[in-house]
């Protein structure tokens, strides 16, 4: 009888133990993958919430940079690691451009991950060259109307968000800009001020240095509303284009197959983070907007935005690599 009733026990500790286990996540360091080099925009808002992750969830939430052609080398890696809560990842507005811009992928952005929360949107800043005389978006697609062909923007290359931005511009506005991609911010930035190139569409964090130069100016945001940061900088549905919206993103995803509790606990921890307001602070002194997307509505998200760029990619005929 006692050897009946020991079997008995060591049964039903079997059936417990994974229970219970799971109600100890986390229970080990968390690595937050950030498919961008350190200083980027995804890079410092994967730090400034880890810290507070670290804190929420009393594990170490440990950043790993892993960046590489165009993001899809951390994000494979994402979709290989184990579906436990352990790895996670800060990704952008790259993971919905991805599979419009690589014939193959060795992942599929939808069915292999799991939407944990968005954080946060940046608006891109229609920015020129002082030397090229335009004061206005209006000033802008006036000229390129005028003399087509003859204004170039310049972007982080073929497919970036950057790139996307100024031909989902063109488009709207009905004019044609000349596409210039660049290897490196800073030859970018150079032919900017000098005037080689007369356009640039991108977050206001990563021209602040140029435009305090006086050499390039900010025309308008590409957001929905102005932002707090720059109150005076008109919207491009405001000065020109109505309805026009052109945003990037931050959010954590996770593989596929993560348990729901631990996608619920993940998401409400980072829920919670992005409501402090320390937090909110700095992201909008980096031009970030708050804006907390979770679970299934962030799965959501990201598929639309996905149809949204890939019409853009098809209808501006940037090539896949």
């Amino acid at each position: 009888m006692k050897q009946m009733t020991a079997v008995l026990l060591l049964v039903v500790f079997a059936c417990v133990a994974p229970v219970n286990a799971q109600d100890k996540y986390p229970s080990k360091p968390i690595q937050m993958l950030v498919p961008t080099t350190s200083g980027s925009g995804a890079d410092f808002v994967a730090r400034l919430l880890a810290e507070r992750l670290t804190q929420r969830l009393g594990q170490s939430v440990l950043v790993q940079n892993r960046q590489g052609a165009g993001g899809t080398i951390a994000t494979q890696a994402l979709a290989k690691s184990a579906p436990d809560g352990y790895t996670i990842m800060l990704t952008n507005a790259a993971h919905s451009i991805n599979p419009w811009i690589y014939r193959t992928l060795p992942y599929d952005s939808v069915r292999d991950f799991a939407g944990v929360a968005l954080v946060g949107e940046t608006p891109m800043a229609v920015t020129v060259s002082t030397l090229s005389g335009i004061r206005s978006v209006k000033e802008l697609i006036t000229l390129a109307k005028r003399q087509p062909g003859t204004i170039n923007f310049g972007s982080a290359g073929v497919g970036s968000a950057t790139h996307l931005a100024g031909e989902y511009f063109a488009s709207r506005a009905g004019i044609k800009l000349i596409h210039v991609p660049y290897r490196t911010v800073s030859e970018l930035y150079a032919d900017l001020m000098s005037d080689r190139i007369q356009a640039l569409f991108a977050p206001m964090s990563s021209s602040a240095a140029t435009l305090r130069t006086g050499k390039a100016l900010a025309l308008a945001l590409t957001s929905r509303t102005r932002v707090r940061a720059s109150p005076d900088l008109p919207t491009v549905s405001d000065d020109a284009i109505s309805g026009f919206e052109y945003t990037q993103w931050f959010g954590f995803i996770a593989p596929a197959g993560v348990p729901a509790p631990i996608l619920d606990q993940l998401a409400r921890a980072i829920r919670s983070a992005s409501d402090d307001k320390d937090v909110r602070e700095k992201l909008e002194e980096q031009g970030i907007q708050s804006r907390i997307v979770i679970l299934r509505e962030f799965d959501a998200f990201i598929k639309a935005d996905i149809d949204k760029l890939g019409q853009i990619v098809q209808a501006a005929g940037v090539k896949a690599n």
